[in-house]
């Protein structure tokens, strides 16, 4: 799915409606989402550009094939489910008035994502602590988790010797944030996790059934948390300084729709 677009509109611009060869048909399968609307567990998937996508005036780095409820038709627009999905600007909004819900997803702004091509890594590290320092300044942070994953591999240290690896994986690990009251101060959490650990995390904090033998086998994420310890000095810690980020570096070249010259003319 993270080189096919969603069947479901805003879509990348220059997609085609109905492209076979660009559009993911709409998926129905089971989510999480679908999970935690038939338990009652309030939810919001905050995605990054999205108002501007739906005026029709996309933003250059927003990302269609990034936003996860657009792939189903229970999130369509137009459909109830449609209410779970807003644009990134409202998971402030919410956090302010007290109308966050119990589990949020915010995908950000390709311009915030730390990612080559569409910004640089302080401008996207400084949006995310921008969104942990509100976290830490509102009535939600004695209850928060805070997980902030990545979906690449940077580096080549890792903390714990490679697992066994078959056929199917495990793949390339990759860094996650754990913040909370309750997280363990100071500790790195060798456990072997995977991307479904976000899943089984969320249904056994809600008691929910897993979606399937993948999730009902990864490790939720409690592992880095001891909800024992007193959580006095996480509730008094001061929000980190933030200060100004460089502008985001030009489109790189090959994105203007030119290539790098690979062979020169005698």
């Amino acid at each position: 799915m993270n080189t096919m677009f969603p069947y479901n509109y805003p879509q990348t611009p220059g997609k085609t409606p109905g492209d076979p060869t660009s559009l993911l048909p709409v998926q129905t399968f089971k989510t999480i989402g679908d999970e935690m609307t038939a338990a009652s567990v309030s939810w919001k998937w905050y995605a990054g550009g999205l108002n501007n996508a739906h005026a029709g005036t996309p933003d250059s780095t927003y990302q269609a094939h990034h936003q996860a409820p657009l792939f189903f038709a229970n999130y369509a627009p137009g459909t109830p489910g449609a209410q779970h999905v807003a644009d990134e600007s409202a998971f402030l909004t919410d956090l302010a008035s007290g109308n966050l819900p119990a589990v949020s997803f915010v995908k950000n702004l390709g311009a915030n994502n730390e990612h080559p091509g569409y910004t640089n890594l302080l401008t996207g590290q400084m949006y995310t602590a921008n969104l942990v320092n509100q976290i830490m300044m509102s009535p939600v942070w004695k209850d928060a988790l805070v997980m902030i994953f990545y979906d690449e591999a940077g580096g080549h240290y890792d903390h714990v010797p490679p697992v066994p690896v078959d056929r199917w994986g495990p793949s390339t690990r990759v860094p996650a944030l754990i913040v909370s009251p309750w997280a363990q101060h100071g500790v790195v959490d060798h456990t072997n996790y995977e991307v479904v650990s976000i899943l089984s995390t969320i249904e056994a904090r809600f008691g929910l059934a897993p979606l399937g033998s993948r999730d009902a086998a990864a490790a939720p994420f409690y592992g880095a948390l001891n909800f024992n310890q007193p959580v006095a000095q996480a509730m008094a810690r001061r929000p980190l300084n933030i200060e100004q980020a460089p502008p985001p570096p030009p489109k790189p070249f090959s994105r203007t729709g030119h290539y790098p010259v690979t062979e020169l003319d005698d």
